[in-house]
C-alpha cells in the first residue's frame, strides 16, 4: 500500500520522478509505472490495484497527458475508488486544462491545482506536502536509499538521453549516495569499489553501427545480382498485394448526400447530458438536448444515438459518458451546459474526439428565455460544421423549417401537463384516490381529468405525449 498514487504519461516521466523523489524523502511512500510495474501481469490491473490500495492520487497535467485515454481511465478508476487528486500542472494553466479536458474537469471536482515552475518540484514540495497533510495522509520514515538511488538514476538517464537502467538488477552504472539523499552518477570504474552504499546498475548496450555496405562479422556478403533480384520480387509483391486491396474495396454508397469523406460509413456521435451552471429549470435541460438530438439526427453523414440508450448503458452500468460512448463505438461526444440569468439563456456546446480525448471545438450562444430554440439550432448548425460534415444552406433550412418558437411553448404545455397527473394503482375495495393536480399555470384542468380515467388508457395518453414531446 502507497500514500500516493502518480498518474501521467511517458512525456512526462522525469517530473513524476522526481515528485516520487521528493515525497519519498518527506516520508511519503510513492506508486509510479517506471518504478513499481513488474513484467508479465496487465498493466491495467497493475495501476487499478495500485489506486484501489493508494491513499491520494497526483495527476501530472500537460499538453501531452491531456490526449491520453489511460490517464483518463486512471483518473476515473480514483474517482470511483474515492480517492483524493491533486493535479499538477506543467506548462499549462488550470483554465486551459479545464476547457480541454472537461471530463477530467468534472472528475476533480473544486480539487485546487498547482503549477511547477521552472525551477522544478523543489519549490513546490511544501505546498504539496501540506496538501496531502490537509488530506488526513500524514508523513512516515523516509524512503530507503536504495529506492532513492533507483529514482534518481531512472531521473539521469531520461535527462541525459542515455540508457536507461533497469530499477531489478544493479550492474553497469556507479551512484553513489551523498548527504539527505543526493546522488552522483559517476561511470563504471574497472576497480571494485569497497564502499556499501555504491550499487551498480545495467544499461542496454548497443552494439556500434557498421558501416555502408559492411558485411556482418562472420557472414559473407550477397551478391549485387541476388541482392536486387530480392528487391524486385519484394516490389512486385507489394504492388499486387495493394492493386488486389484496391479491387476488393467495395465503391462508396450514394445517395446519402454530403459527409465526411470515410470509408467507414457515417460518423456516429451521441449527446450526452447538458448540464447546469446555477439554478435551471430542468424541463429546460432535457428540451435542449432533445433540441439537438432532433437537428442532428437529420443530417445526413451523421448517426445519433438515442439519449435513452446512452442513459440506460450509464445509469444500469454505472459508466462514465466516455465510457459509455466507448462502449457504444462512438466517435463524437457531444457535451454543454446551460445557464439562466435575469431572463438571458447561456448555452456552451462542445465536441469531443472520443479516440483521443481532444476538445474539437466549442459553441457559446446567448439569448433570451423566448429564443431558446433559435439557440439550439444556432450551435447545432455549428456543431455539424465542427464535425466537418458539409451542409448546404437549402439543408438547413428544410432542417430547422419546423423549429421556432412555437416549439418551445408547445414542449414546456406538454411538459407540465405530463407532471400533473400519475397512474394510480386501484384500490381494495374498488375506490380510487382522488386525483392530483398540478399547481403551474398551465392547463389546470388535465391534471384531474386524466387521473380520473382507466390507469391502462391514461398510461396510453401517457406514452403518446411522451413521444410527441420527444420529436419536438
Amino acid at each position: 500500500m502507497s500514500d500516493v498514487f502518480i498518474t501521467h504519461v511517458e512525456e512526462d516521466a522525469d517530473l513524476a520522478l522526481e515528485i516520487a523523489h521528493a515525497l519519498g524523502q518527506s516520508g511519503y511512500t510513492t506508486w509510479c509505472y517506471e518504478l513499481d510495474s513488474v513484467p508479465g501481469p496487465s498493466y491495467l490491473v497493475q495501476t487499478g490495484q495500485a489506486i484501489h490500495q493508494t491513499q491520494a492520487v497526483i495527476l501530472v497535467i500537460s499538453q501531452h497527458s491531456l490526449a491520453s485515454r489511460q490517464v483518463t481511465r486512471e483518473l476515473v478508476r480514483a474517482l470511483e475508488a474515492g480517492k483524493d487528486c491533486i493535479p499538477v500542472l506543467r506548462g499549462i494553466t488550470h483554465v486551459e486544462f479545464q476547457n480541454r479536458q472537461p471530463e477530467w474537469r468534472e472528475a476533480l471536482g473544486a480539487a485546487a491545482s498547482i503549477r511547477v515552475p521552472p525551477e522544478g518540484v523543489s519549490r513546490v514540495l511544501p505546498r504539496i506536502v501540506d496538501g496531502l497533510r490537509a488530506l488526513g495522509i500524514s508523513p512516515g520514515a523516509p524512503a530507503p536509499t536504495e529506492r532513492l538511488i533507483a529514482i534518481r538514476a531512472f531521473l539521469e538517464s531520461i535527462r541525459s538521453g542515455g540508457t536507461l537502467p533497469r530499477p531489478d538488477t544493479h550492474e553497469g552504472v556507479q551512484l553513489e549516495a551523498g548527504a539527505e539523499g543526493s546522488l552522483s552518477v559517476r561511470p563504471e570504474e574497472p576497480a571494485v569499489s569497497s564502499r556499501s552504499d555504491r550499487l551498480e546498475l545495467p544499461t542496454y548496450r548497443v552494439p556500434p553501427a557498421r558501416g555502408p555496405g559492411a558485411p556482418e562479422k562472420g557472414r559473407a556478403a550477397r551478391p549485387a545480382w541476388l541482392r536486387a533480384f530480392l528487391l524486385a520480387i519484394i516490389t512486385a509483391a507489394v504492388v499486387s498485394g495493394v492493386l488486389l486491396q484496391l479491387k476488393r474495396e467495395p465503391p462508396p454508397a450514394r445517395g446519402k448526400g454530403p459527409s465526411m469523406a470515410t470509408a467507414e460509413g457515417p460518423l456516429v456521435i451521441g449527446v450526452m447530458e447538458i448540464r447546469a451552471r446555477g439554478p435551471v429549470p430542468e424541463w429546460m435541460r432535457d428540451f435542449t438536448r432533445d433540441g439537438l438530438n432532433t437537428v442532428l439526427s437529420k443530417v445526413n453523414g451523421l448517426q445519433v444515438y438515442s439519449k435513452q440508450k446512452i442513459d440506460f448503458w450509464r445509469e444500469k452500468r454505472g459508466l462514465s459518458e466516455i465510457e459509455a460512448a466507448e462502449r457504444l463505438g462512438i466517435s463524437r461526444m457531444i457535451s454543454g451546459t446551460i445557464a439562466v440569468m435575469d431572463g438571458s439563456v447561456t448555452l456552451e456546446v462542445q465536441v469531443v474526439d472520443i479516440g483521443s480525448g481532444l476538445l474539437l471545438d466549442t459553441e457559446r450562444v446567448e439569448g433570451s428565455q423566448e429564443q431558446l430554440v433559435e439557440l439550439q439550432n444556432h450551435a447545432a448548425v455549428n456543431m455539424v460544421r465542427a464535425l466537418n460534415v458539409v451542409l448546404s444552406t437549402d439543408e438547413a433550412k428544410k432542417i430547422l423549417a419546423k423549429r421556432t418558437n412555437e416549439t418551445l411553448d408547445a414542449y414546456k404545455l406538454l411538459t407540465e401537463t405530463l407532471e400533473g397527473f400519475t397512474v394510480e394503482e386501484e384500490r381494495p375495495g374498488g375506490r380510487k384516490p382522488a386525483a392530483r393536480g398540478t399547481t403551474s399555470g398551465f392547463l389546470p384542468w388535465p391534471a384531474a381529468a386524466y387521473a380520473q380515467q382507466d390507469g391502462a388508457e391514461e398510461t396510453a395518453v401517457r406514452r403518446i405525449l411522451e413521444s410527441y414531446r420527444a420529436a419536438l
